[in-house]
């Protein structure tokens, strides 16, 4: 799969692996729909997501607009519905067995034809 093929992907779990999961797609130019089922994960990982970012600045790897140009491509969605447009998901939530089966039974009807 190339960039071109696929401009947005989908990581569902915004903890700290799904926060750099994130980022590094954002970072090789991918629009990235972040979800998390937690109420506050919005304010959460857009901080982890600055922070990734951030760390990158201050070892004078990236510019401060590159950083935040990759930052804007991460937007956080409510719902599992939302991420009905991506062509590829992640999943990073926590290693529960049950809680991945039913995000899988929520992502089917979702994301039918996902890569």
């Amino acid at each position: 799969m190339t960039q071109r093929e696929t401009t947005t992907v989908a990581v569902v779990g915004a903890g700290l692996m799904g926060c750099g999961i994130a980022s590094t797609f954002a970072a090789a130019g991918f629009e990235v729909l972040l979800h998390d089922s937690a109420p506050d994960f919005k304010h959460r990982a857009e901080r982890s997501c600055a922070d990734i970012f951030a760390e990158r600045v201050a070892a004078g790897q990236w510019t401060q607009t590159q950083a935040d140009t990759a930052l804007a491509r991460i937007r956080m969605v409510d719902m599992v519905a939302d991420l009905a447009g991506a062509a590829f998901v992640v999943e990073a939530i926590f290693e529960a067995l049950d809680a991945k089966r039913a995000l899988y039974t929520r992502l089917e009807p979702a994301c039918p034809n996902p890569l």
